[in-house]
């Protein structure tokens, strides 16, 4: 994962792949995009892909219902989060808000399943569905898979 393999016109590597982290990091921990992710630090980020089982320790002054807690993180995010963290202090921001953010507002990315556009709190969406799918599929074997056309924001 360290060569972006898609390009974003006028965007150096570095920024191509901040985004892709970010879309893939809320992916797979369903953490809110703006109220979480970006206040995340790189010193927290490095803290955690120290341990024998990386997990982000978030803050409650990071969280949008003051809660602190643990986010595991998954093994595919490890390689890239290194990647990311090179060259930077502990104490920068580790994802750069006003890059993704504002390019997110302008593409208008259209969803497939349901009507309207993609936005980042789709990416929290996506890993609430899948979660209780993984749970169902688990209780339930005869039950593999269910689509949720409606689901968009909804949870």
């Amino acid at each position: 994962m360290s060569r972006v393999r898609w390009k974003i016109a006028n965007w150096t590597e570095c920024e191509q792949l901040n985004t892709l982290l970010f879309m893939l990091f809320g992916t797979y921990t369903g953490q809110r995009s703006m109220a979480t992710m970006f206040k995340l630090t790189v010193g927290q980020v490095r803290e955690a892909l120290q341990q024998d089982r990386p997990c982000v320790r978030v803050l409650s002054l990071q969280d949008k219902i003051k809660m602190e807690h643990c986010v595991p993180i998954h093994p595919i995010l490890i390689e890239p989060l290194l990647e990311i963290c090179e060259g930077k202090q502990n104490e920068d921001r580790f994802f750069e808000y006003n890059s993704i953010w504002m390019w997110m507002e302008r593409q208008k990315i259209p969803m497939s399943q349901v009507p309207g556009h993609f936005v980042l709190g789709d990416l929290g969406s996506w890993y609430r569905q899948e979660s209780c799918l993984a749970m169902l599929e688990s209780l339930f074997p005869p039950l593999r898979r269910v689509t949720f056309r409606s689901l968009k924001n909804r949870w």
